[in-house]
């Protein structure tokens, strides 16, 4: 029995190999039994697995191609936003010619051009698919559309009309800001409502890897808004440098495009919580310098030590080494720097960490600081334009010198030549040699004799370059051309009108000719008309002969409101070495009245601002407004009893179209409603809405005609 059962077991097994081996060899030359097992799927794709494919892969590349879709003629191909992978790539049983077509679904970005598969230019793309049992690839790359930036000067005048049609037409000047970054960090450059990134970070190899956009452009009078991030928790922000390095925030960083510009950042690495010190330094002002670090102590003590150098290196990680003293006092290491102005500028001073500075002995200078190095701490260095050159030249038989030693000129000319600080007061001594006297020079130093010594003290106010020249003589000689000085004709003194009249100052203006003469002492005396005797005296000397008209003012305060001054000015030859104070010349008596008080009051600024809206439309016009889209606005304004206005503005407002105006447009165009005329003097350039709330404001000042005061206005425009 179990013999005839192992048997039918034996039948059953070889009947169903020897079947299944047929439809095995039938299934290899036709597909149709293998759909048996593909119910309900495409019959084309099992037909395909038995045979030759062919494999068509689009790609897409460049800015914006997400919004990029890739479609083809026949269908297969749909590869767009959000479609499924399945979309960019087909199969074909046969080598087929297939085209392509290529749109953009946003309006930000445009479709550039083919590459790959045979394709070009940046038409439809006809693709030969024609590798059996491979693929070809082709790809699509997509661009940022660049907008045309209109001058949005929507004045109703002919003149912003034809602007304004003229500007749509084309695209406005382009700026490039390029933004470096020292350390790991990242930083995000913001303008109204585009923000894009430049990122400094380590890849998996440990290598610094620059990626982003790290140099972008930007519009004409664009405002950019450049703020630091920490993507390495290892890093910390330390400090601006180039075009934002006079930013006081070392939060964020607001410039303005007026041309190419670069910024740098700095990442400082953190060595581990209180223990480490990270020192940023930055310079402020519109001069130039430099700021290092020296040795404290040792024989290397205030030699450079290397570690900052800002320059282009400010910043610096010092670890923290603090001790106590036996008497409990603490004590940590000392940072020591130093300011280095180039020249034709100077340092003016610390500001930050360095605002108190303590001296070593009597050494110490302004130029040098020194901090504890204790925390985290930002040092401010600020350095200001402005130096001028002193030049002497002496005759023979003496010596100039100045105070401070800087100066000391002899007929050999040497160290004749010193540059001072803008408006600085230098005390200047002309010294005679034996046998020899000073005989005068040419009016740039002010100042007076020493009887005793024969010594002439001056100074000279250093508010551009100077040229001083001394002359000396032989004792007993005379500078007049006639043999005698007691032939020598008497000085002349002329006196001129008073300027710069306010309602309690006043200019008094005249002329002197020394005719020769050595030395001319000259004053003015004033006093209310009719006045006997003298309201005030306002005295100078003056060294100077030679025969030519010499200009003198004084300026003369503590004067009545509407009332009326007499005046005049004197002049004394020198003779024998004195002052002939009975034989004084004295010019002609002239008279001014002062301003009255209500006409002080008269003066007065206006200034108001009006957002322009597309279409020729206008918002309110007010001290205060809030923009609505992204539009210029118009600054109007009225002045009256006023001079020397200028419009100033914050870092966080559009310039003027027409750039600075003088203060001849501001009080010419007072009263002018900012739409007609020469509107580029009112119109700015466009704001940019961002989503962050700003405030920017423009402030009209001037001085009143009546005592030179300031008078300004203020307005806000919040956007």
């Amino acid at each position: 029995m179990n013999k005839i059962s192992n048997f039918k077991k034996i039948v059953s097994i070889g009947f169903f190999a020897a079947f299944l081996a047929v439809f095995l060899s039938a299934g290899t030359a036709q597909a149709g039994f293998w759909d048996w097992f593909n119910i309900g799927g495409d019959s084309q794709q099992a037909a395909v697995r038995g045979s030759k494919t062919y494999t068509l892969r689009v790609n897409k590349s460049g800015l914006g191609s997400t919004y990029g879709r890739i479609t083809s003629a026949d269908g297969k191909i749909n590869c767009g936003y959000r479609s499924p992978r399945s979309g960019c790539s087909a199969r074909y049983t046969s080598a087929q010619s297939v085209t392509l077509t290529v749109v953009s679904e946003s309006n930000n970005y445009s479709f550039d051009k083919w590459r790959g598969g045979g394709c070009s230019g940046s038409g439809s793309c006809v693709v030969e698919v024609n590798k059996p049992s491979g693929e070809v690839s082709v790809w699509a790359v997509f661009k940022k559309v660049s907008v045309p930036v209109s001058e949005s000067s929507s004045s109703s005048s002919s003149s912003s009309s034809k602007e304004s049609s003229s500007s749509s037409s084309s695209s406005v000047q382009q700026h490039t800001l390029e933004v470096k970054i020292s350390g790991i960090g990242k930083i995000a450059i913001t303008s109204g409502s585009r923000s894009k990134y430049c990122v400094r970070k380590i890849d998996l190899r440990g290598k610094e890897k620059i990626s982003g956009d790290c140099s972008v452009k930007f519009n004409e009078g664009e405002s950019v808004t450049l703020t630091p991030s920490i993507p390495d928790t290892r890093y910390e922000f330390a400090t601006w440098a180039d075009a934002c390095r006079g930013s006081e925030g070392i939060t964020s960083c607001t410039i303005t495009m007026s041309d190419n510009k670069t910024v740098s950042a700095t990442f400082n690495k953190r060595i581990g919580g209180e223990s480490v010190a990270a020192i940023s330094v930055r310079k402020a002002g519109n001069g130039a310098g430099k700021v290092v670090s020296l040795y404290y102590i040792g024989k290397n003590s205030g030699e450079e030590d290397g570690r900052i150098n800002c320059g282009s290196d400010c910043s610096e990680n010092y670890g923290t080494s603090c001790g106590y003293y036996y008497d409990g006092q603490e004590l940590c290491e000392t940072l020591y720097l130093k300011a280095v102005a180039e020249e034709g500028s100077y340092f003016k001073g610390w500001k930050g960490a360095c605002e108190y500075v303590y001296k070593r002995g009597n050494r110490g200078k302004a130029e040098e600081c020194y901090v504890t190095l204790k925390k985290p701490m930002t040092i401010i260095a600020e350095f200001k334009k402005g130096y001028y050159d002193l030049t002497v030249t002496v005759s023979e038989g003496g010596t100039v010198t100045s105070l401070d030693k800087k100066i000391n000129c002899g007929s050999g000319n040497s160290n004749c030549k010193y540059s001072y600080k803008e408006n600085g007061l230098i005390t200047l001594k002309a010294i005679p040699n034996s046998g020899y006297v000073y005989e005068g020079g040419n009016n740039v130093c002010w100042g007076d004799n020493n009887r005793n010594k024969g010594i002439y003290t001056c100074k000279v106010k250093m508010t551009k370059n100077q040229d001083l020249t001394v002359n000396f003589k032989a004792s007993g000689t005379s500078s007049s051309s006639s043999s005698s000085s007691s032939t020598s004709a008497k000085p002349t003194a002329t006196t001129g009108s008073a300027t710069n009249i306010t309602s309690t100052s006043a200019t008094l203006n005249g002329t002197v000719n020394p005719k020769g003469e050595d030395n001319i002492y000259y004053m003015f005396n004033y006093s209310k008309y009719g006045q006997t005797g003298n309201t005030g005296t306002a005295l100078v000397y003056v060294g100077n002969n030679g025969s030519n008209d010499i200009a003198f003012t004084a300026d003369i305060s503590g004067l009545s409101p509407g009332t009326k001054y007499s005046y005049s000015i004197y002049a004394w030859p020198k003779k024998d070495g004195e002052y002939e104070y009975g034989s004084y010349v004295k010019g002609g008596v002239k008279s001014f009245t002062t301003l009255s008080d209500s006409s002080q009051s008269a003066a007065s600024v206006d200034l108001n601002v009006t957002e322009v809206k597309p279409g020729g439309q206008y918002g309110s016009t007010a001290s205060s407004i809030t923009m609505t889209g992204n539009n210029s606005v118009i600054l109007t304004w009225t002045v009256s009893a006023v001079k020397d206005c200028s419009i100033s503005y914050d870092s966080n407002a559009q310039t003027i179209r027409s750039g600075t105006l003088s203060s001849s447009d501001i009080i010419n165009e007072s009263g002018a409603d900012g739409k007609s005329g020469d509107t580029r003097k009112h119109n700015t350039y466009d704001y940019f809405l961002s989503g962050e709330n700003r405030s920017a404001t423009y402030t009209l000042s001037c001085q009143k005609n009546s005592d030179n005061s300031v008078i300004s206005d203020t307005v806000t425009v919040n956007y």
